[in-house]
Order: structure tokens, then sequence, then C-alpha cells
């Protein structure tokens, strides 16, 4: 079988590549493949729609077009695939407007659509009904296996971050997705009183349109980060420093003030076995609920505080092993196995 991963993003190809290849499959990648249209493919396995019309969001009726007859020359030839990432794309204008079409159409070309969870494929199907239910299936979540091969050890990540040994570690990781997740990671660690804490901010601030706002919401973070002697890493952060802040940490905030599809955050941190503190909906709900991670109300700050608190009382090493033992499952190999007993029995 010949295979067109049809993503530019290495965070995902080299994994999910890796799988087709070891099953001996002829296996190409790259978005450009699907644009030229030069070689045939039995498979196009897609991940993001926006990535079809170059991730300018809002979409344009240009760059939509271009990518719809693409798929619609492929549809013939191929069988095409996704694995759903986004609800709708993270900068969208409108809930209905152009990336909602872009989306639906995008679909209404796909033969098989794959969930990480359940609470994914209920909240595809409500938004985009149209869409046949056999189309779409729940391929598990995936993982970062790959980058354990960065992994050091857990006590030389944690002197390299200067976190002591009897230290709680508690870290974000990420690009913030609006100031309101900012002030709830704030407000929540103001109200902590845990000894011997140790706070790791890392990631990117929301983009502020207003440059004095801007500026003033960015004196108040570093204000807040030097009251709590905190860590910064801001920018990029590469997969060492990732895989390094992932072992050190002892509770991995990952901060919601409403629903969100999916967090690559929550797969990092299974990968590692890192404790995380995640907001008590869909996905998380559904995968962490009865685990020994803690689950808090989106938004409420005082809830974050408390379910970190909940989880600084507990041994990290054995939250670590129970997550590692509980989620072992995760990754792109039973993804394609799933993807592939599929198309071998439909």
């Amino acid at each position: 079988m010949k295979v067109l991963v049809a993503t530019n993003d290495l965070t995902f190809s080299v994994a999910l590549s890796s799988e087709y290849l070891r099953r001996g499959f002829d296996v190409h990648v790259g978005v450009t493949n699907f644009f030229r249209r030069e070689q045939d493919f039995d498979l196009i396995h897609f991940q993001w729609p926006e990535e079809l019309v170059n991730w300018v969001i809002p979409t344009t009726p240009q760059n939509e077009k271009l990518a719809m007859d693409c798929l619609d020359w492929w549809k013939s030839k191929s069988t095409l695939v996704c694995t759903v990432h986004n609800l709708l794309p993270h900068a969208t204008s409108s809930e209905r407007g152009a990336d909602y079409q872009l989306y639906t159409k995008f679909y209404a070309h796909m033969d098989h659509i794959g969930h990480f969870s359940n609470s994914s494929l209920t909240a595809v199907r409500a938004l985009f009904p149209d869409i046949p239910a056999s189309r779409h299936f729940v391929h598990g979540m995936n993982s970062f296996e790959n980058l354990k091969k960065l992994a050091g050890t857990r006590e030389s990540t944690r002197s390299s971050f200067g976190i002591s040994g009897n230290s709680f570690a508690i870290s974000t990781y990420g690009n913030f997705r609006t100031q309101i997740e900012v002030e709830l990671v704030h407000e929540a660690i103001n109200q902590l009183g845990i000894e011997g804490s140790r706070i790791i901010f890392a990631g990117r601030l929301p983009w502020v349109n207003r440059r004095l706002n801007r500026a003033y919401k960015q004196f108040q973070h570093r204000r807040w980060t030097q009251r709590h002697g905190a860590v910064q890493l801001p920018g990029y952060i590469d997969d060492p420093q990732t895989v390094a802040l992932f072992q050190a940490a002892d509770a991995m905030i990952i901060p919601r003030s409403g629903q969100h599809l999916n967090s690559g955050i929550l797969t990092l941190a299974m990968t590692f076995g890192t404790p995380v503190v995640a907001p008590d909906y869909g996905v998380f709900t559904e995968l962490l609920n009865g685990s020994e991670n803690e689950l808090y109300e989106p938004g409420n700050a005082r809830a974050l505080a408390s379910a970190i608190t909940r989880l600084s009382q507990k041994q990290a090493e054995d939250v670590r092993r129970s997550n590692l033992l509980r989620f072992k499952d995760w990754g792109w190999q039973n993804i394609t196995d799933c993807l592939i007993a599929r198309l071998n029995t439909i």
C-alpha cells in the first residue's frame, strides 16, 4: 500500500509515518504531494483541514477552492482518512462562518473520520450532523513515544530547573489561548499554600492587539513570576527541553476557561506519566476520571487551586507509575492498527 501522510507537522508525521513504514507500506509525507498530484496513493491520511489552506484563518475563497479541487481529484483515486484534532480552527472568527464551511466540505470528502475519544466523536457529530455517522470511528489517543529517547533521569531534569528533591514542581506548557487562561493560573497559584512548591511557567502568552494593553499584561505577568520566584520559559520550547519539563513536573496544569476538543498536553503528559490537573469536561473527564490525576471546574481558580493541592498530597512517583500503566495502550501503533483493521473489514 502506498500512503501519503498529508501534513508538514513533524510532531505527528514522524511517529505516524514510522508506524506505516513498520508495516511495510510505501510512505510519503507532506502537503506538497497532495497539491502536486504527481503520484498515486492508495491511502491519504490528513490531520488538520486548515493546513490545506496554508493555515490562513479565517480562510479565503481562493484557498478553499484550491483545497477542494484537489480533494475532488483525489476522491476517486484514493481512500481519504483524517484524524480529528480540533472542533474548529483555534483562530476561527465564527462558529458557522467560512471555517465551518471549510470543515464541512473537508469532512464530506473523507471516507473515514478518526477520533481520539468518544467525546470528540460526539462533539463533531453534533456540529456536523450531515456527515454520515458510519464514517466516524474512535481510534484512541496518540502518544509521543519517539520523544522518550531524549529522556534523562528525573533527578537530573529536576536539578536543571533548580528543583530540590522535596519540592513540589507545578508547571504549565504550550501557548495560552486567552488572557483569561493566564489569569486563571495566576489566581490559582496565588491561593496555594503548598510548602516548598516550585513554579515553572512554560509557553507563550496570548497576543493582545492593543500595544499599551499588551505591555501592561506583560508587566503584570513579570511581577507575578518575580513574586513567586517562578522559572520562566517563554517562546518556543524544543523537544529536549519539553521532555525535561514533563519529567521534572509533579503537576502539569491544563488551563481552560471553557470547553475545547483535545489537548496535546494530555498526551505528552501520559507519555511520561506526568501527573496532570485538567478541566472536568469532555476528553479529560472521559479519560482521567477515576485515575490518580485531578480535575477542576473550568475557569474556576479556587477549584484549580484545590485540585493542585489534592495532587500535592499524593506521592508523585506513585501517580507517575499509575499513569504509565493506565495509559500504556495509547500511541500511533494502536491508532494505525485500528485504521487498518477498519479498512480491511469495510
